[in-house]
């Protein structure tokens, strides 16, 4: 074997061996603050970033939460936050790659006032997480950069992946996701000069799976644990690290029984990407002795007309919800709606209609209606109501629409029933 095949074959294995201890070497779950100046009424926008960097590569993982609120609170909630931005770490991080410079500027742009990205927090002290905590926020806020966000967006992630305790590997999910899906949005790339957004490929995902998985929270005694296991780790062990404990259940929303009866007809609408209607319907007669079951007593509604094909109707819009309680929160309020402060609404094309027709009526034509309704109805009194004639002349359509005499109504109510009357919708 010659003397240049003996030194290659050496020098090969040396970087073998020096990328096989990068991979091992654990990387600190670390976190950092963001304060801007306190305004003259005492409020702040304060900002917490959860991360993990590997600092011979400059690659790292982040993911924050935005306090706005009072100074004087931001101490006691920042164990909440802490908590926020490292589950957000855990199930939405971004991808960046920074570096505050080279091995001979590093400690001089950490402290230059002039440097864009510096440490400093005052005339004497300056550190590393304070300039990523600036590189994350001028990502987030500068106009040319704004659309990153401080946390992956899941509908826009460029990558979807999970790890399997059972294999022990990470697994790039496509088309499909489960409870464990970590969602990645890759962010910027700077060492030093322009700012270059960062484009996938199996090396940036290779180096993601690596940052997860070299993570490790530092505690006391040396006792270091995997980030990848967040969900196993007990919650006293990270109370060391300033993140206040989760609760064991998560807070139920209690409803009355009336909120899930069936006999309400309940469904939701998408009116965009991120917004959507939540419907409470039901025929006037069935709502009517609905309200009394609610209300436990006899109402008195005077009504014209013989209210064959008569529907009250409330609803709310808002954005998409994916989380029950928050569903549960909508439903109510548009039940709610339905039975205080209707829209009531009669049609003679009704008749022909089957209920799933009748849904869809209003949901393609929900713009049309207040989530006011008629105004809140008093049900300790008698009630009168009117109706007048409206036409859809988009779909040619006749309606009777029902609203509150001159004697239930004040004066807003009833100057915006008369603009009403002069408007064809």
């Amino acid at each position: 074997m010659g003397r240049k095949q003996k030194y290659f074959e050496k020098n090969n294995l040396k970087t073998f061996l020096h990328i096989l201890i990068i991979k091992m070497e654990d990387i600190p779950v670390s976190f950092s603050w963001v304060y801007p100046k306190i305004h003259s009424n005492g409020n702040c926008v304060a900002y917490c970033f959860a991360y993990i960097r590997d600092s011979k590569n400059y690659a790292v993982l982040y993911a924050g939460v935005k306090y706005n609120g009072l100074y004087s609170d931001l101490k006691g909630m920042k164990s909440k936050l802490r908590r926020t931005a490292l589950e957000r770490l855990y199930k939405k991080p971004i991808f960046s790659n920074f570096c505050i410079g080279d091995e001979a500027n590093y400690f001089k742009n950490l402290s230059d006032p002039t440097f864009k990205f510096n440490g400093i927090i005052n005339e004497k002290v300056s550190k590393k997480s304070v300039a990523l905590g600036k590189f994350f926020m001028h990502c987030a806020l500068n106009k040319k950069y704004s659309n990153l966000g401080i946390s992956a967006n899941k509908t826009s992630a460029d990558l979807k992946f999970c790890f399997n305790k059972e294999t022990d590997k990470y697994e790039i999910l496509l088309n499909k996701k489960n409870d464990n899906t970590v969602f990645v949005t890759y962010g910027y790339d700077y060492k030093g000069d322009e700012m270059k957004r960062i484009v996938g490929g199996n090396q940036v995902i290779e180096t993601i799976f690596n940052l997860r998985r070299r993570a490790r929270f530092y505690g006391h005694n040396k006792e270091r644990r995997s980030f990848e296991l967040l969900k196993d780790i007990d919650e006293s062990y990270l109370t060391q690290f300033g993140v206040v404990p989760k609760k064991d259940e998560e807070r139920k929303f209690k409803m009355g029984d009336y909120v899930m009866d069936k006999r309400v007809i309940f469904y939701r609408i998408y009116l965009s990407n991120n917004t959507q209607a939540h419907i409470a319907l039901m025929e006037y007669h069935d709502w009517l002795q609905f309200v009394e079951e609610v209300y436990k007593k006899p109402i008195d509604i005077q009504i014209p007309g013989l209210l064959f094909n008569t529907y009250c109707m409330g609803f709310t819009m808002g954005k998409i919800r994916t989380n029950n309680n928050e569903k549960k929160i909508y439903r109510k309020i548009a039940i709610d709606r339905m039975i205080d402060r209707p829209n009531i609404i009669d049609a003679d094309f009704f008749d022909n209609m089957k209920i799933k027709d009748v849904r869809t009526w209003f949901g393609d034509r929900i713009g049309y209606f207040s989530e006011e309704g008629i105004g809140r109805l008093d049900y300790n009194y008698s009630i009168f109501l009117t109706s007048y004639y409206v036409n859809l002349t988009r779909y040619n359509e006749d309606l009777r629409v029902y609203g509150l005499k001159e004697d239930n109504r004040n004066w807003f109510d009833l100057l915006r029933d008369w603009f009403k009357r002069l408007i064809y919708v």
